[in-house]
């Protein structure tokens, strides 16, 4: 059995499992996927994929992957509310938190200036592609994964703030 949360399937991690299956005919998977960290053992998981720190330390991690976290919003949205040129201005902004990234971690790219954001949600969720769409609709402003923009709503959305990086989170 092997878990994923849903939009990483939905987008990398998918292409990567059916070209393992392609290689491995005679192999059966189960997939249960899930936002949150289920019980490894009694739900009987193999392998869990997940991003960011393992919540259990007597886990054994492997890092395959990272992806860094980008502040979305529309061309739209920044044009009503005001653009940013520092996360501090956050506050007076509608976010979209999408759980469970609820603290935010940002660096200067030139100064290396760290800023730490703990949001007030307009719009609390637990699944990013819903994050995202939300987002494209001009709802707010979100923090969400990298591997996120090979959705169709990307086009819509802008880097909030370009000269902050996101934290980059281990898969």
């Amino acid at each position: 059995c092997v878990t994923a949360p849903n939009t990483m399937v939905q987008n990398w991690l998918g292409q990567c499992l059916s070209d393992f299956l392609h290689q491995h005919p005679n192999l059966r998977l189960q997939l249960k996927l899930s936002n949150h960290n289920l019980d490894l053992v009694s739900d009987r998981v193999d392998l869990a994929f997940r991003a960011g720190m393992p919540a259990d330390s007597d886990w054994v991690a492997r890092q395959v992957w990272q992806t860094s976290l980008h502040l979305l919003a529309t061309r739209d949205y920044l044009q009503q509310a005001g653009s940013l040129t520092h996360p501090r201005q956050l506050a007076q902004h509608r976010l979209i938190v999408s759980d469970p990234i609820n603290l935010w971690h940002f660096r200067h790219i030139h100064n290396t200036e760290d800023f730490t954001f703990r949001p007030q949600p307009h719009i609390s969720v637990d699944d990013n592609l819903v994050a995202l769409k939300l987002t494209a609709a001009n709802q707010g402003i979100c923090l969400l994964p990298g591997y996120q923009y090979h959705q169709p709503e990307q086009e819509k959305l802008l880097n909030c703030l370009p000269d902050w990086q996101g934290q980059t989170r281990p898969i």
